[in-house]
């Protein structure tokens, strides 16, 4: 036992750093380290955040484009931004197999245009 500066006497272990706790018990898979408390979603949660958006921007478009007549751009822009947000959350949360996202809301937006365009 040591006397602090309060004259208050601390063992050793109480004067290391909290962090060295928890930094054996929670290391990352990609090497950081997460505080305790910390709320970090695991792959197949990562996963399954970007598939929801997938699937929602692709049956949207797919809807969009069995629209009779032409299809009004307010509502082909409400997917198009989604597949651009969904691209980003799959860059920034390390999910591969939907970085084509974007290209698909990009494409269906151009399917989209030339049916417009044929139909006029």
């Amino acid at each position: 036992m040591s006397r602090g500066r309060t004259g208050v006497a601390t063992s050793s272990t109480a004067r290391r750093p909290a962090t060295t706790a928890w930094r054996k018990r929670s290391p990352e898979p990609d090497g950081a380290v997460a505080p305790p408390g910390s709320i970090r979603p695991s792959a197949s949660a990562r996963h399954a955040i970007v598939l929801g958006l997938t699937v929602t921007v692709a049956h949207t478009l797919g809807v969009l484009l069995l629209t009779e007549g032409r299809t009004p751009l307010r509502l082909v822009l409400i997917p198009v931004l989604w597949s651009l947000v969904g691209g980003t959350a799959a860059w920034l949360l390390s999910v591969p197999e939907d970085l084509a996202l974007p290209l698909a809301g990009l494409g269906g937006l151009g399917l989209i245009l030339w049916k417009n365009r044929r139909l006029a």
